[in-house]
């Protein structure tokens, strides 16, 4: 929680420092699924990854922080299934991660991105309330869109990026 903390004061600070580099998508979104594999397993979750290669111009550790934030929550909260992750590509490059979790009320989407905020039914899934805060602060200095996306079940967040390259 410390770290998460640290890493939130970061972002809101204008010494944030962007690396922008060549990255492989595919390559990222493997060895973030490899990072979090064992606790999805713990749950006999199974992680799919729907990713051809697509190499894109980012910062990888800002990138890498905020697919593991999104995976991670993904795993915390679904029981059962399976999540997917996915990338479709347009005037941006959108990565989706979609589970089939407990899901989002509706009348709690609004405060999804807010620091230290909980939601009700993850009041008792340990956690500081600053994952998506970070991951939305990261998405904005990278110019990308995080967003949320109703589903009859589970929840799913995309990330858009900018396809230059």
């Amino acid at each position: 929680m410390v770290n998460q903390i640290l890493e939130f004061a970061k972002s809101e600070s204008a010494h944030l420092v962007v690396n922008k580099e060549p990255l492989h998508v595919k390559k990222i979104l493997q060895e973030c699924i490899a990072i979090l594999e064992g606790e999805a397993s713990k749950k006999s979750l199974s992680i799919r990854c729907e990713c051809e290669e697509i190499e894109l111009f980012s910062d990888k550790q800002m990138m890498e922080s905020i697919i593991i934030n999104l995976l991670a929550n993904a795993i915390k909260f679904t029981k059962e299934g399976e999540i997917i992750i996915s990338v479709k590509v347009d005037e941006a490059i959108n990565i989706s991660i979609k589970d089939s979790g407990v899901g989002i009320k509706a009348s709690e989407v609004s405060k999804l991105f807010s620091p230290f905020s909980r939601l009700e039914g993850s009041k008792k899934i340990e956690g500081s309330g600053l994952g998506l805060a970070l991951c939305k602060a990261y998405a904005d200095v990278l110019e990308a869109k995080l967003y949320y996306v109703k589903q009859d079940e589970g929840s799913e967040f995309i990330l858009a990026l900018k396809r230059e390259i």
